[in-house]
């Protein structure tokens, strides 16, 4: 019985294994081929979701701290290069006796 395409597979990691090594010896069955299918669907899926996850963790951030400015941008870099030109001095806070 096929799995419907939006359901992510339950599948043991062992049999995606053997599926990678008969892949690679070129001896696949027809039903390793559509778990292979099944397989890169999820992936598609998994990827697709962490995109969108990603652009609303994105706009979230956004409304909450507002849009990053250029000007703001200039500035870290600035600040950034003049750290790496001048980096801070450590100081012994207990000289040797």
């Amino acid at each position: 019985m096929a799995e419907p395409e939006n359901e992510i597979p339950k599948i043991n990691p062992n049999d995606v294994e053997r599926l990678i090594e008969k892949f690679e010896q070129d001896k696949l069955e027809e039903r390793d081929k559509q778990m292979i299918t099944s397989l890169l669907r999820t992936l598609l899926t998994l990827v697709s979701l962490l995109q969108e996850k990603k652009a609303s963790i994105y706009r979230l951030k956004e409304m909450i701290f507002g849009k990053k400015s250029e000007k703001r941008k200039k500035e870290r870099r600035k600040k950034k290069s003049l750290e790496a030109d001048f980096p801070k001095k450590k100081t012994n806070k207990h000289p040797a006796q």
